[in-house]
Parts: C-alpha cells; structure tokens; sequence
C-alpha cells in the first residue's frame, strides 16, 4: 500500500502515466521530455527512490509470508518427484501390456482379413455358379425355336421367363461392386452372351409392345409389360411411351396446320362456291383424320394402362401399376397435355389463318360434330376423364366465333324485313313484314336449329342466339305501332292506324305460331327448346305482351264505350207499378247489343282468330262488362216487382249481347256462372233470397246485399255510392278495380248500414224498417266466412 505522501505523489501527472493498467509507454515518455534535462533527472531518481522505499515496506511487512511459501515449495518439489517415478512405472507397465495384446490382436486382424477373402471368394464363387446355372437355363430355352415362335402362347411364356432369368443376372452382377465377375476367364463369354440376349429380349419386347398396341393384343401388351418390369424398366418405358405419343399427336396436328396454310395460300386467289365446299371437305377431312390419330393413341395408351392395373408381379403379387410413377394422375396428365397440344394448335390456326377461320366457322358444327364423337368413344374407353377438360373447349374459339356469326345471318335476316321503318303514315303497311317475310326468318331460324340438334350445349347457345332474334322481331314491330288518337276509336269504320296495328298483330301471331310448330316439330330436342323459347319471359312471352300491349289500349276504348252504355241503365225507369208486361230489352240493352255485334263484325274480325292471346282478353273484356252489368242492376233504385221482371228480361239479354265476341260463353268463366246464378235470385222474396243456396258461392255476399239493399230496404238507407256521396260511374270505377277486395266493398255497407241506426236512434223510431233483421242476418254471413 502506498502512504499519503505517496499517494501525493502518484497524483503528479509525471507518475500517474506510469500507473494505468493500459500503460502506454510512448504516452510517458513524452510526459518526460516535455520538462527541463535537469528536472527529468530529478524526477526519474525521486521515483526510483520511492519504488525501493515501497518495495523495502512490503517485504518487511509480508515476511513471514513469503518464509512459509517458500517451505512449502520443498514438499511441492518432492510430491512431484514421487508422481513422476510412479508415472514411470506407470509406463513401463503399459508397454508390457501392449506387447501382450499386440500378438493376439495382429494374429485376429489376419484370421479376419483372411475370413473375409474366404466370404468374397465364396460370394463371388456363388455368383458365378448362379450365373452358369442361369446361362444354362438360358441356353435349354426354346425361344429360337420356329416352333415355339409360330405358337404365340408357349413363346410368351418362354420370354417373360428368359426375362426373369435375365433379370437375376442382372441383379448379380449389379450386386458386384468390385467388378470382379468380369475378370473370370470361366465367365466372360457367359457375361458377352448374356449381354446380347439381354439386348435381344429388349427388342423382342419393344417388338411386341408395339405390335400389341397396334394390334390391341392384351397378351402382346402384358407380356411386353411383364419383360420391362423384369427388366427393371417398366415406369421409364411408360413414361417415354407417353411423351412419344404426344409427341406423334403434336406432329399430326403440324401437319394439318400447315396444309391449312397451303389452302389458305389458294384461298387468296378469288375462289368459287364450288372450291370453298372442297376445302371444307379437306378440312373436314383433316380434323377427323387428326381425331381418329388422337383416339388411337389414347385407346393404345388406356388399354397399356387397364392391362398395368391386373398384370402382377410373378414374386410379390404387387400390381405393376404400383411399379409408377405418378400412378394415379397418368391417364389425367396425358388427356391434360392432349388438350394442351389441341389447344395451342387451334388457337394458333385461328390467329393465324383468317381464310380457314372463316371456312371452319361455317363448317364448325360438322367438326364439332366430329370432336364430340370422339370425346364420347374416349370418355367410354376411359370414364375416369369424364370431369376433366372437353375435347370440344379446344375448338371453343371456333365456337364462339360460330355463335356471333349465327346471331348476325340471325339478324340480318330480320333486319332485311323489315324496310322503309318511318315513312309517311299512310304507307306504313308496305312495311309490316308478310306471312313470306317471316316463314325466311323462321328458315334460317330453322337451320340454325337443324345444324346444332346434334349437341345441346350448342343447342343452348344458338336458342339464346334465338331469343335474342325474337326480341328483335318483337323490337321492330314495336317501332312500327301507331298511337295516333284514331287508333283507339270505336265510333266509325276500321281506320289506316287501326288496319296497320291489326297487321301487326297478324305478323306478330304468325311469327309466334311458326316458332311453336317448330318447336312441336322438333322431338329431339324439344325440352331445350320450351325452355328458352317458352318458359323464359324474354322469347315468345315477349312476342305475347306485345301484341297485348298494341291490343289494349283499342279494347280498353271499346270497354270504356261498353261501360258508358251500361250506365245509361240508371236513366231507365225500374220503379213500374203497371201490370203489363214489359218489353223484352230495355233501350240500353238495344244499344249495348247492336255496338258489341258491330265492334265483333267491324273490328274483331280483322284480327287474327287464333290469337290466344287476343282471345284471353276478349274473354277477360266479356267477364269485365258481366261484372260491370251486375254491379249497376244492384245499384238500381227504387225497383218494383215489375222492374225486377225487366231486369230479369235484361239478364236473358246480355247473354245473347255477348254471344258475338264469345262463342262459348262457359270460356268468360267465373262471371258468367255468376250472372247465371244471379238471375235465379232476382224475383224470390227477401226471405228467400237470405236462405238460397247459392248466396256466398257463387254469387259474392257483397252482390247479394247491394240487391237486398236496392230492392228490400227502406230509402234511409243510402247506396254505397250515396253514402260515399260520389257519382255512380266514380263509385263503379272504385268498386272495380283490380286490387279491390270484397271487404272494402262491404265496409261501406257496414258504415251505411250504422249511419241508419245512428239516424233512426235520433229521431226515436219505435223499430227498423221491416227486413233489417234479414239484411243484419247477411252481414253476419260475411263476418262467419
């Protein structure tokens, strides 16, 4: 330890370079020399002199440390004397113990050395025995024998033998690693021979596998199959015989494409009819030609397979199948890499040569006709490929160019009927379409039906293609419509605007006919055809609301001038007491008679009869105006029994009214039962009217109790349109509109009906009037059902 004044001094910065553990002795050196000569003496002899005087206090103070250490290193000195002479002798008994242990050791390594050559010299004695014996069997073989070649069986046999054999001796000398089979003189000519029937077996199976595939021999094939798996070459020899194939497919398709290229060079020079139909054929030709290559070598490529998943192997019983590669996906890899080939072929062929393009596209469902064929023997040789790509999508740029071009002849065809669109009025018949015009759509809708019956994903397309030449036949007329305010008139004669709807009418009916023959006509296909053309609401649906559409506004004027007639019923007087009988049709039934046999006479006959359509509506106008008839004969008041007889007169006669415009009156449907059955009510008593049968079904409650109402009640009580405080005709085009429900039409009664009683309580009368217990009896009726 250093004393204070020590320590002072190793505070001087001339020392305390000096003490750092990283001392750095240029750094002190040049402390040193930056002080006076005189100076850096004094300070070296101060420090010198203090290091003595430091050293002098540690020895004295730790003296009697350092004696016992340094006795200690005398019995240090003498363990490690001892240690070493034990080592020594450690030695020497070590090295008489490998001298004993050496002898047996290097005599066992030399019996091992010599066992092991014994074992080689053994093995390999073995192996050239095996080898001989082998050749030997080889040799008593009969496979070079005319006979045995001549019969198929026996020499099959006798090959996938020589195969196993050959097979072994393969093995064994694979096994030989030192290659020392080789170097037996006893041997050599059986290893040379060896090598060539090896060779020659090789051939003999390439030979039957080829024979056998182009023969389709399962024997052939098995047994070729059986020698390459002997051979250990059986996944190779697939797999080369796959990419072969493809190969050859691929080199057939080149060749097509580069015909093609030299018609389309021909094609240049401007060709006739007759020379466009004969590179049809010859590209017909080709494509079938190519299909019949590919199917040839997928039927050879799928029989290899079918025959690799019974054959086994003759020493384990495994399948040879189990022998492959990629064993499950072989038949899907080689039908993907088909299509790949097609594909690229026909894609390039599409790009690249505009004049075949064309030609194939109007000869594309013949060829496709051709794809499909094949695709269907394939799928049938192989199911397993059934799921995967089509033959067909190959071609689909073909296709899809087929469909455009359909869709415009398509249209073309309906655009060419249609001239001269929005000339002057007067001579717009000229441009209605005729019976002649539509039966050339209908042909080429027809052909293009009759060219893809054959496929009904064709088929699909090409009736989207239809629907769409229906929508635009049903467009043009729909162009060609007149709304001029004479075309709805009921008052004169059939006008110009009238008679060129009509014909429109005409058209749009014959056209929808015509579609529907030909689908009836088509048995093939008929459920392909129903669905688009008539399930769907854009095909012949569309053809029905249009000639709807261009009907309606005219028979709603006839209705409108129906229902102003029929309202002149309330201008007739009901309220008879005489007891002559009147005469048999009241003025308004005269006059509703002789407009609806002049509208059936002077306008109905110009349209066509077999209109369903046009038929339905005339039916939906007939049960409107029996509606409308009933309604306002139970709105009537006052009405005697006479007048009630007059009504009853009026029923009769509005039968006979509608006869005109519906030969069957059974067809108006619901209204004309209710008209029947009405008629029956109209003279019985209030009480027998709430008890008949009939009230409820057919006849509507709410019918009943505006009759009761008219014609059983007292005045107090106001009519529906009374109570309403509205006009008849505004009451009657409430009350008959379609979303009217019977409730509606007797909650007014109801309200009515409480409106009495409210009145009668008021100015205290002792009683209702006489059949207010009836009618109350009807409402309740209606609150049952």
């Amino acid at each position: 330890m250093l004393t204070n004044n020590n320590k002072k001094q190793s505070m001087d910065p001339i020392y305390s370079e000096f003490l750092p553990e990283n001392f750095d002795q240029q750094n002190a050196i040049a402390s040193v020399n930056n002080l006076p000569f005189s100076e850096q003496i004094s300070k070296i002899a101060a420090g010198i002199e203090q290091l003595k005087n430091n050293i002098n206090q540690l020895t004295t103070k730790n003296c009697e440390t350092f004696f016992r250490r340094a006795s200690k290193l005398d019995e240090l000195y003498n363990d490690l004397r001892f240690i070493g002479i034990k080592s020594q002798n450690l030695m020497k008994t070590m090295e008489l113990m490998i001298m004993k242990f050496e002898s047996p050791y290097q005599q066992l390594n030399h019996e091992i050395i010599l066992l092991s050559r014994l074992q080689k010299t053994c093995d390999l004695l073995r192996k050239m025995l095996r080898i001989m014996y082998l050749m030997e069997r080889i040799d008593e073989s009969n496979m070079n024998n005319d006979m045995t070649k001549n019969e198929s069986g026996i020499f099959l046999k006798e090959i996938i033998k020589l195969s196993q054999y050959v097979n072994e001796i393969d093995g064994i000398i694979q096994s030989d690693e030192e290659n020392l089979l080789h170097k037996l003189n006893c041997i050599s000519k059986d290893l040379e021979k060896f090598q060539q029937i090896k060779s020659k077996i090789i051939i003999e199976a390439d030979s039957l596998l080829r024979n056998g595939l182009e023969s389709l021999d399962n024997n052939n094939i098995g047994a070729a199959l059986q020698i390459y798996h002997n051979l250990r070459s059986l996944d190779s020899i697939v797999n080369d015989l796959i990419v072969e194939k493809c190969r050859l497919i691929e080199q057939s398709l080149s060749k097509l494409f580069d015909d093609m290229n030299m018609n389309e060079m021909k094609l240049t020079i401007p060709s006739s009819t007759r020379q466009n139909n004969l590179m049809k054929t010859s590209i017909r030709s080709n494509c079938k030609c190519n299909l019949e290559n590919l199917y040839i070598h997928f039927h050879q490529i799928s029989t290899m397979i079918k025959i690799l998943k019974k054959r086994r192997d003759n020493q384990t019983q495994t399948l040879l199948i189990e022998f492959i590669d990629n064993r499950d996906e072989l038949i899907r890899k080689f039908w993907n890499e088909i299509i790949r080939i097609f594909s690229a072929s026909f894609n390039k062929l599409f790009h690249w040569s505009p004049a075949i393009k064309r030609l194939i596209e109007s000869d594309y469902s013949k060829i496709l006709s051709f794809f499909l064929d094949y695709s269907e023997r394939i799928i049938v040789d192989e199911p397993e490929i059934e799921n995967e790509i089509t033959l067909r999508s190959t071609i689909g740029q073909f296709e899809n160019a087929y469909l455009s071009n359909s869709l415009s002849s398509l249209f073309e065809s309906v655009n060419r009927i249609f001239t001269n669109v929005g000339v002057i009025k007067n001579q717009k018949i000229d441009s209605i379409p005729s019976e002649k015009d539509v039966d050339l759509v209908i042909k080429d809708i027809s052909n293009e039906i009759v060219a893809s019956n054959f496929d009904s994903m064709l088929l699909e397309s090409v009736c989207r293609n239809i629907v769409k030449t229906i929508n635009l036949f049903v467009f043009k007329c729909e162009q060609l419509v007149s709304n001029d305010g004479d075309a709805t008139q009921v008052i004169g004669k059939f006008t110009i605007n009238q008679r060129h709807n009509s014909l429109i009418i005409y058209s749009l009916n014959y056209f929808h006919k015509q579609l529907k023959n030909l689908i009836i006509n088509n048995d093939k296909n008929q459920s392909i055809l129903k669905k688009h053309l008539i399930e769907t609401s854009s095909s012949l649906k569309s053809i029905d609301n249009l000639i709807l559409n261009t009907f309606e506004p005219f028979i709603k004027s006839i209705q409108d001038a129906i229902e102003d007639i029929i309202l002149t019923i309330h201008n007739e007087k009901y309220d008879i007491n005489s007891k002559i009988m009147p005469s048999n049709c009241s003025l308004y039934m005269k006059e509703l008679q002789r407009f609806i046999a002049r509208i059936s006479r002077d306008y109905f006959q110009q349209y066509p009869n077999d209109a369903e359509i046009i038929k339905e509506r005339i039916h939906q106008m007939a049960a409107f105006v029996i509606d409308f008839f009933l309604l306002q004969n139970c709105l009537i008041r006052p009405v005697s029994a006479m007048g009630r007889q007059k009504i009853f007169n009026d029923f009769t006669q509005l039968e006979e009214a509608i006869i005109p415009i519906c030969d069957r009156l059974g067809d108006v449907g619901r209204s004309f039962q209710i008209l029947k059955a009405f008629k029956t009510l109209l003279l019985l008593s209030p009480e027998e009217l709430c008890d008949a049968p009939i009230v409820g079904d057919p006849i509507p409650y709410y019918l009943v109790i505006y009759f009761f109402i008219a014609n059983h009640t007292t005045d107090e009580l106001k009519s529906p349109h009374k109570f309403k405080d509205w006009s008849i005709s505004r009451y009657s085009q409430w009350f008959m509109a379609e979303n009217r429900n019977d409730e509606e039409r007797l909650s007014i009664i109801r309200n009515s009906l409480n409106e009495y009683i409210i009145q009668a309580k008021k100015s205290q009368k002792k009683q209702y009037f006489a059949t207010y217990h009836l009618l109350s009896s009807l409402m309740k009726k209606t609150n049952v059902e």
